[in-house]
């Protein structure tokens, strides 16, 4: 058994995944050395079952595979939540559905049984090549008892024994780059590092009709803003987005408050915090979503899955980060894509996997002020279709 260098919290939690790699190096037969040739590789099953932008960020890795094994058959593990990000995909044959226990909460949530009826299913299948994108012990434990000849993934929270393939885990790799990496022993040519979401021509009508029947004016320019993300440390204060729309409706812009219908009463406090409020549109899905946003002269948004889904539109996005990191997950293009933070010492702090904590108040956050606010407006007025 080799070192590992775990990127865990608590000593505990390591000595634990420790001996876990211990016993698993022991009994799991040794890795393959040589890596699968290009005709062996007939079926493939890409796990991915955390959030609607690690889904996007897989995409271009999804798509180098495709064209570097063109006559493979490619199935996609998702949670559920996330399929509509990928269900156009012209790049896979098969979706498969697992809400896993460790990445799900609510009542979808799968059960250990149907864990085990899941991985039971998926080995009928006789894959020749699993590769698990995210660094978790459950998912390559998930990966192993799947029953592949190969193997690929990363050990760097534990199971390293599970695959035939380990990869060194590099924290600060942009994670599009990281799911590329990992493809690299089946020989895979990067196709670059664009994020694809295909939306329907009906999506799109839909989208025109609901801009249309609030009167959106076309020939004004139209700037969205989406103030949702996953978890509430990834967000900015209402009053800072209150007073971003405001200075933006002064400057004569037509603003939109999007987001999902969990987002409502988020939505429509904003909206009474701004002296003339905007319209509020939630009630839509994911594609439906995806093609508004490719309709607007901009977005405004946190470090969330719509910031993924203008780059992959190709509209233009101003991004507010607070403790995660921009070079893991933020936009690659700089030119088109905006990032913004309060520059405190402290941020950024937060990485993928871990859990939040925060001795600072969230200045990160609440230190992004009204001056600050008027810059980053100013930049997005100046920017858009220029």
């Amino acid at each position: 058994m080799k070192k590992e260098h775990y990127y865990l919290e608590g000593r505990l939690k390591k000595c634990v995944v420790a001996a876990i790699d211990r016993l698993g190096y022991t009994f799991v037969p040794a890795s393959i050395g040589n890596p699968p040739g290009e005709r062996s590789l007939k079926k493939i099953l890409l796990i991915r079952l955390d959030h609607i932008g690690d889904v996007l960020m897989t995409t271009p890795a999804l798509r180098g595979l495709r064209k570097s094994l063109p006559g493979a058959e490619i199935h996609l593990l998702i949670k559920s939540p996330t399929h509509e990000v990928v269900t156009l995909n012209p790049y896979i044959d098969r979706i498969i559905h697992l809400n896993a226990p460790w990445t799900t909460t609510g009542p979808n949530r799968a059960s250990w049984p149907e864990v085990v009826r899941v991985i039971r299913s998926l080995r009928k299948e006789d894959y020749d090549c699993v590769v698990d994108f995210r660094a978790d012990l459950r998912e390559a434990l998930l990966s192993l008892f799947i029953g592949a000849t190969y193997r690929l993934g990363y050990g760097a929270r534990g199971g390293g024994f599970c695959f035939t393939h380990p990869l060194e885990y590099n924290p600060g790799v942009h994670e599009i780059h990281r799911a590329i990496n990992l493809l690299s022993p089946l020989g895979v040519v990067s196709d670059g590092d664009k994020m694809d979401f295909v939306f329907s021509a009906g999506d799109l009508e839909k989208a025109d009709t609901i801009l249309r029947e609030i009167g959106v004016d076309f020939s004004r320019k139209i700037v969205g803003i989406h103030p949702g993300a996953a978890s509430p440390f990834k967000r900015w204060t209402a009053n800072g987005f209150a007073e971003l729309g405001d200075i933006l409706m002064e400057k004569g812009y037509r603003i939109l408050l999007l987001g999902a219908q969990g987002d409502k009463d988020l939505l429509q406090s904003i909206a009474g915090r701004m002296r003339n409020s905007p319209p509020v549109i939630c009630k839509m899905n994911l594609k439906v979503l995806g093609a508004m946003i490719s309709l607007l002269d901009c977005l405004v948004c946190n470090d969330s899955a719509p910031s993924h889904i203008a780059q992959a539109v190709g509209t233009k996005a101003f991004v507010l980060y607070g403790p995660t990191h921009d070079k893991v997950t933020g936009p690659l293009d700089r030119e088109k894509y905006t990032v913004v933070r309060n520059p405190v010492p402290c941020s950024p702090c937060w990485l993928p996997g871990t859990k939040f904590e925060c001795k600072h108040d969230l200045q990160c956050w609440k230190g992004l002020q009204a001056n600050d606010v008027l810059k980053a407006a100013e930049m997005i007025v100046d920017g858009i279709r220029s």
